[in-house]
Protein backbone atom coordinates (compact mmCIF):
# COMPACT_ATOMS: atom_id res chain seq x y z
CA UNK A 1 0.00 0.00 0.00
CA UNK A 2 2.79 2.40 0.90
CA UNK A 3 4.52 1.94 -2.47
CA UNK A 4 1.25 2.42 -4.36
CA UNK A 5 0.53 5.64 -2.44
CA UNK A 6 4.05 6.88 -3.14
CA UNK A 7 3.65 6.20 -6.87
CA UNK A 8 0.26 7.94 -6.84
CA UNK A 9 1.81 10.98 -5.08
CA UNK A 10 4.58 11.16 -7.69
CA UNK A 11 2.08 11.01 -10.54
CA UNK A 12 -0.23 13.57 -8.91
CA UNK A 13 2.62 15.95 -8.10
CA UNK A 14 4.05 15.65 -11.62
CA UNK A 15 0.65 16.20 -13.20
CA UNK A 16 0.07 19.24 -10.99
CA UNK A 17 3.42 20.72 -12.04
CA UNK A 18 2.70 20.09 -15.70
CA UNK A 19 -0.86 21.44 -15.62
CA UNK A 20 0.13 24.42 -13.47
CA UNK A 21 3.02 25.29 -15.74
CA UNK A 22 0.84 24.96 -18.83
CA UNK A 23 -1.90 27.09 -17.26
CA UNK A 24 0.67 29.78 -16.44
CA UNK A 25 1.46 30.26 -20.11
CA UNK A 26 -0.03 33.63 -20.99
CA UNK A 27 -1.58 34.04 -17.52
CA UNK A 28 -0.30 35.57 -14.27
CA UNK A 29 1.41 32.90 -12.16
CA UNK A 30 -0.19 34.42 -9.05
CA UNK A 31 -3.70 33.82 -10.43
CA UNK A 32 -2.90 30.19 -11.27
CA UNK A 33 -1.47 29.57 -7.79
CA UNK A 34 -4.44 31.21 -6.07
CA UNK A 35 -6.89 28.98 -7.94
CA UNK A 36 -4.79 25.87 -7.34
CA UNK A 37 -4.39 26.62 -3.62
CA UNK A 38 -8.10 27.36 -3.25
CA UNK A 39 -9.10 24.02 -4.76
CA UNK A 40 -6.38 22.28 -2.74
CA UNK A 41 -7.69 23.83 0.47
CA UNK A 42 -11.26 22.76 -0.30
CA UNK A 43 -10.11 19.19 -1.05
CA UNK A 44 -7.96 18.94 2.09
CA UNK A 45 -10.64 20.57 4.22
CA UNK A 46 -13.31 18.16 3.04
CA UNK A 47 -11.00 15.19 3.70
CA UNK A 48 -10.13 16.47 7.18
CA UNK A 49 -13.79 16.97 8.10
CA UNK A 50 -14.75 13.59 6.71
CA UNK A 51 -12.00 11.83 8.70
CA UNK A 52 -12.61 13.85 11.84
CA UNK A 53 -9.06 15.18 11.95
CA UNK A 54 -8.18 17.94 14.41
CA UNK A 55 -4.80 19.55 15.10
CA UNK A 56 -3.36 21.71 17.83
CA UNK A 57 -2.83 25.46 17.49
CA UNK A 58 0.95 25.03 17.23
CA UNK A 59 0.54 22.46 14.48
CA UNK A 60 -1.86 24.78 12.64
CA UNK A 61 0.75 27.54 12.75
CA UNK A 62 3.37 25.18 11.32
CA UNK A 63 0.99 24.03 8.62
CA UNK A 64 0.17 27.64 7.74
CA UNK A 65 3.87 28.50 7.49
CA UNK A 66 4.43 25.48 5.24
CA UNK A 67 1.51 26.59 3.08
CA UNK A 68 2.93 30.11 2.70
CA UNK A 69 6.35 28.74 1.74
CA UNK A 70 4.73 26.38 -0.74
CA UNK A 71 2.62 29.14 -2.30
CA UNK A 72 5.65 31.40 -2.80
CA UNK A 73 7.54 28.48 -4.29
CA UNK A 74 4.72 27.68 -6.72
CA UNK A 75 4.49 31.30 -7.89
CA UNK A 76 8.22 31.36 -8.63
CA UNK A 77 8.14 27.88 -10.18
CA UNK A 78 5.21 28.58 -12.50
CA UNK A 79 6.73 31.90 -13.55
CA UNK A 80 10.03 30.16 -14.34
CA UNK A 81 8.17 27.58 -16.45
CA UNK A 82 6.86 30.37 -18.67
CA UNK A 83 10.41 31.58 -19.31
CA UNK A 84 12.39 28.36 -19.70
CA UNK A 85 11.88 24.70 -20.72
CA UNK A 86 10.11 22.49 -18.17
CA UNK A 87 12.77 19.82 -18.63
CA UNK A 88 15.38 22.23 -17.28
CA UNK A 89 13.42 24.11 -14.61
CA UNK A 90 11.81 21.05 -12.96
CA UNK A 91 15.10 19.20 -12.23
CA UNK A 92 16.63 22.38 -10.81
CA UNK A 93 13.72 22.99 -8.46
CA UNK A 94 13.63 19.29 -7.56
CA UNK A 95 16.93 19.68 -5.71
CA UNK A 96 14.95 21.43 -2.94
CA UNK A 97 15.18 18.10 -1.08
CA UNK A 98 18.68 19.19 -0.03
CA UNK A 99 17.12 21.62 2.48
CA UNK A 100 15.23 19.11 4.68
CA UNK A 101 18.11 16.66 4.42
CA UNK A 102 20.55 19.36 5.57
CA UNK A 103 18.17 20.29 8.39
CA UNK A 104 18.18 16.69 9.54
CA UNK A 105 21.97 16.42 9.22
CA UNK A 106 22.45 19.48 11.44
CA UNK A 107 20.39 17.66 14.06
CA UNK A 108 22.61 14.62 13.71
CA UNK A 109 20.18 12.65 11.52
CA UNK A 110 22.21 11.73 8.44
CA UNK A 111 20.60 9.86 5.53
CA UNK A 112 21.98 6.43 4.55
CA UNK A 113 24.94 6.29 2.11
CA UNK A 114 22.72 5.54 -0.89
CA UNK A 115 20.73 8.68 -0.04
CA UNK A 116 23.88 10.78 0.07
CA UNK A 117 24.91 9.41 -3.33
CA UNK A 118 21.50 10.31 -4.76
CA UNK A 119 21.74 13.86 -3.43
CA UNK A 120 25.23 14.25 -4.89
CA UNK A 121 24.05 13.03 -8.31
CA UNK A 122 21.07 15.44 -8.18
CA UNK A 123 23.36 18.33 -7.27
CA UNK A 124 25.69 17.58 -10.19
CA UNK A 125 22.69 17.36 -12.52
CA UNK A 126 21.40 20.73 -11.32
CA UNK A 127 24.77 22.38 -11.91
CA UNK A 128 24.91 20.93 -15.42
CA UNK A 129 21.35 22.11 -16.10
CA UNK A 130 22.39 25.68 -15.35
CA UNK A 131 24.50 25.64 -18.51
CA UNK A 132 21.90 24.01 -20.78
CA UNK A 133 20.69 25.98 -23.77
CA UNK A 134 16.99 26.13 -24.60
CA UNK A 135 16.19 23.73 -27.50
CA UNK A 136 13.97 26.38 -29.13
CA UNK A 137 15.98 29.59 -28.61
CA UNK A 138 19.48 28.11 -28.01
CA UNK A 139 19.86 30.63 -25.18
CA UNK A 140 21.13 29.76 -21.71
CA UNK A 141 18.96 30.34 -18.64
CA UNK A 142 18.56 34.00 -17.84
CA UNK A 143 19.39 35.51 -14.47
CA UNK A 144 15.67 35.93 -13.77
CA UNK A 145 14.97 32.24 -14.31
CA UNK A 146 17.87 31.24 -12.05
CA UNK A 147 16.59 33.50 -9.28
CA UNK A 148 13.04 32.16 -9.67
CA UNK A 149 14.34 28.58 -9.50
CA UNK A 150 16.30 29.44 -6.36
CA UNK A 151 13.20 30.95 -4.72
CA UNK A 152 11.16 27.88 -5.65
CA UNK A 153 13.86 25.55 -4.30
CA UNK A 154 14.00 27.38 -0.97
CA UNK A 155 10.21 27.59 -0.73
CA UNK A 156 9.57 23.92 -1.44
CA UNK A 157 12.46 22.85 0.78
CA UNK A 158 11.20 24.98 3.67
CA UNK A 159 7.64 23.66 3.24
CA UNK A 160 8.84 20.04 3.35
CA UNK A 161 11.00 20.78 6.39
CA UNK A 162 8.01 22.26 8.20
CA UNK A 163 6.11 19.02 7.59
CA UNK A 164 8.50 17.34 10.01
CA UNK A 165 6.89 16.56 13.36
CA UNK A 166 3.57 15.21 12.08
CA UNK A 167 2.11 11.70 12.29
CA UNK A 168 0.95 10.92 8.76
CA UNK A 169 -2.56 10.33 7.49
CA UNK A 170 -5.55 8.04 7.97
CA UNK A 171 -7.38 6.57 5.02
CA UNK A 172 -11.10 5.93 5.21
CA UNK A 173 -12.16 2.58 6.71
CA UNK A 174 -8.57 1.26 6.76
CA UNK A 175 -7.67 3.32 9.81
CA UNK A 176 -8.91 6.32 11.76
CA UNK A 177 -7.01 9.31 13.07
CA UNK A 178 -7.28 7.87 16.58
CA UNK A 179 -5.84 4.58 15.29
CA UNK A 180 -2.80 6.40 13.92
CA UNK A 181 -2.14 8.19 17.21
CA UNK A 182 -2.61 5.00 19.22
CA UNK A 183 -0.32 3.07 16.89
CA UNK A 184 2.45 5.63 17.28
CA UNK A 185 2.00 5.92 21.04
CA UNK A 186 1.80 2.20 21.89
CA UNK A 187 3.84 0.58 19.10
CA UNK A 188 6.49 3.03 17.91
CA UNK A 189 7.07 4.71 21.26
CA UNK A 190 7.59 1.26 22.79
CA UNK A 191 10.79 0.96 20.75
CA UNK A 192 14.20 2.03 22.01
CA UNK A 193 14.70 5.82 22.05
CA UNK A 194 17.67 5.51 19.67
CA UNK A 195 15.58 3.82 16.96
CA UNK A 196 15.88 5.78 13.69
CA UNK A 197 12.65 6.75 11.90
CA UNK A 198 12.38 7.51 8.18
CA UNK A 199 9.27 9.73 7.71
CA UNK A 200 7.56 10.20 4.36
CA UNK A 201 8.09 13.97 4.70
CA UNK A 202 10.99 15.69 6.37
CA UNK A 203 14.37 14.44 7.57
CA UNK A 204 15.10 11.20 9.44
CA UNK A 205 14.23 11.27 13.13
CA UNK A 206 14.44 9.12 16.26
CA UNK A 207 11.95 7.88 18.83
CA UNK A 208 13.51 10.18 21.45
CA UNK A 209 13.24 13.19 19.11
CA UNK A 210 9.55 12.56 18.41
CA UNK A 211 8.74 12.00 22.08
CA UNK A 212 10.35 15.32 22.97
CA UNK A 213 9.22 17.54 20.12
CA UNK A 214 6.27 16.06 18.18
CA UNK A 215 3.32 18.42 18.88
CA UNK A 216 0.77 15.58 18.59
CA UNK A 217 2.02 13.82 21.74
Amino acid sequence: MGILLAVFCCLAWGAADFLGGSASSGRPALLVVLLAQAFGLLTAGAAAIGLGITISASSAIGAGAAGICGAIAFIAFYRALTLAPMGVVAPLVGTSVVIPVTFGAVRGQWPPPIGMIGIAVAAVGALLALGVRSPSTHVRLSGEVKVLCLIAMIGFGAAITLFAGSVGGAFGDISTYADILASVRFKLFALDDTTVLMPGHGPPSTIAEEKAHNPFF
